[in-house]
C-alpha cells in the first residue's frame, strides 16, 4: 500500500501538479487577453457613444437651425412672394381693362372727329 500511496505522491506532486500550473497559467493567460480585448471594447464603445452622441447634438441643431430658418425666413417670404404675384395678376387685369376702355375712347373720339368734319 504504501508503494502505492507514494506513486500516488510522485504522479501528483511531478506530474500532475506541473500539468495544473501550466493549465493555469495558459487559463490566466487566456483571460488577461479576453480583459485586454474587453478594455479595448469599451474604450471603442465609449468613442463611438461620444462620437453618436456628438453626431445626434449636430443633426438636432441642424434640424432645428432649419426648422427656424423655414419658420422664421423662407415661409414669409413664400407668403409675401404669393402676395405679390396675386397683386400682379391683379395689376395686370387692371391694366388691360384700362388699354381696352382707353381704345375704346379712341375709337369714339375718332368717330366724333369724323363726323364733325
Amino acid at each position: 500500500m504504501s508503494v502505492e500511496a507514494s506513486v500516488v505522491t510522485v504522479l501528483g506532486k511531478y506530474v500532475w501538479l506541473p500539468l495544473i500550473g501550466v493549465l493555469g497559467w495558459f487559463t490566466k493567460s487566456y483571460f488577461d487577453k479576453l480583459d485586454a480585448r474587453l478594455t479595448e471594447a469599451e474604450k471603442v464603445e465609449s468613442f463611438l457613444k461620444d462620437k453618436l452622441g456628438a453626431l445626434e447634438m449636430e443633426l438636432t441643431k441642424n434640424y432645428y437651425d432649419k426648422l427656424e430658418i423655414k419658420q422664421h425666413v423662407a415661409d414669409p417670404l413664400q407668403t409675401s412672394i404669393n402676395e405679390t404675384r396675386v397683386d400682379l395678376k391683379g395689376f395686370s387685369t387692371m391694366l388691360r381693362e384700362i388699354h381696352s376702355d382707353m381704345a375704346i375712347l379712341k375709337f369714339r373720339i375718332l368717330e366724333e372727329n369724323k363726323k364733325d368734319k
